[in-house]
């Protein structure tokens, strides 16, 4: 699977296999789910799961409702309502981050910008969450160029495996669509320990297809 994922070059590939052998793609409604990054498997991935989802749901005209998939992170469900896809997903709360210890992460990520807040989220990666003052504008976000290979050199122990940089939305800061919307938050996704600079999908600055392999 790692290989075939070096092969894709994306930032997660998912493997989907029907749990009971009998069943099928389009009769089956428990599937077994992975997802590998070039470098390693994860244990969560909410955009190759809804991208899963539809796979089963529109490509291979499933007749169920709701979809469960057994993976690393429990049992996570799809339900098909209507046109759209529902899921639901663990919640993995955070806690508060002294930041004497991540000073030099921090500055790497957001440079001279003094964050609002600093959280850690144990599951399910291990993830620095930085929330920017909602004061920021959402072009110093999009702006920001942290050194990835430093992030990672700097803490190579695992302990830390992401940092997440997060902006509230709010019509003062430009966090809106075209429509002039207010977005709830914005955020980026830097992600070196896993093998990718930046999740290009989790982001604001592109738009990534997740493949997804379906082996039986």
């Amino acid at each position: 699977m790692l290989k075939i994922t070096m092969e894709m070059n994306q930032t997660e590939t998912a493997f989907v296999s029907p749990v009971n052998p009998s069943d099928t793609f389009q009769t089956g409604e428990h599937f077994n789910l992975r997802w590998f990054t070039p470098t390693n498997e994860v244990n969560l991935c909410g955009h190759a799961t809804m991208a899963t989802s539809a796979v089963i749901f529109g490509k291979r005209d499933n007749t169920n409702e709701q979809l469960t998939f057994h993976t690393k992170s429990g049992e996570l469900m799809v339900s098909k309502v209507g046109d759209e896809y529902v899921m639901d997903f663990p919640l993995n709360h955070t806690a508060p981050q002294d930041q004497t210890p991540v000073k030099n992460l921090i500055q790497m990520s957001i440079g001279k910008i003094i964050p609002q807040d600093v959280q850690y989220a144990p599951k399910p990666h291990g993830d620095l969450v930085i929330r920017l003052p909602d004061s920021t504008s959402r072009d110093v976000l999009e702006g920001l160029k942290p050194d990835t290979t430093a992030m990672m050199k700097a803490f190579p122990d695992g302990h830390i495996k992401g940092v997440i940089v997060t902006l509230r939305g709010c019509p003062e800061n430009g966090a809106k669509d075209e429509c002039g919307e207010i977005f709830d938050f914005m955020s980026r996704y830097f992600d070196p320990w896993n093998g990718f600079p930046e999740d290009p999908v989790t982001g604001v600055l592109r738009q990534m297809i997740f493949i997804c392999y379906c082996a039986c």
